[in-house]
């Protein structure tokens, strides 16, 4: 009987000590997984934000070429007014 317990204890021992390992292992994988999609979700961030710049700056030089386009329609069409 004696024996029978020791061998009860040992099962259940070597039962918490595997599963405590198998705990810190997943915490590990989990935080390194993490960091990584942390750390490509950055980088995507960054991305789009240098991207939206260019598209703003694209957007300001369209305004601007518009503004342009209306400043020498309009110039064309007072000039031409005033020849007829």
């Amino acid at each position: 009987m004696q024996g029978a317990m020791e061998q009860w204890i040992n099962e259940i021992v070597a039962g918490v000590v595997a599963s405590v390992f198998g705990a810190i292992y997943w915490l590990i994988r989990t935080v390194l997984t993490n960091n990584r999609k942390i750390e490509l979700l950055e980088l995507e961030i960054k991305t789009r934000d240098s991207r939206r710049e260019d598209d703003r700056k694209a957007v300001e030089e369209i305004k601007q070429e518009m503004k342009d386009l209306r400043r020498e329609l309009h110039d064309y069409f007072v000039t031409s007014s005033k020849r007829d």
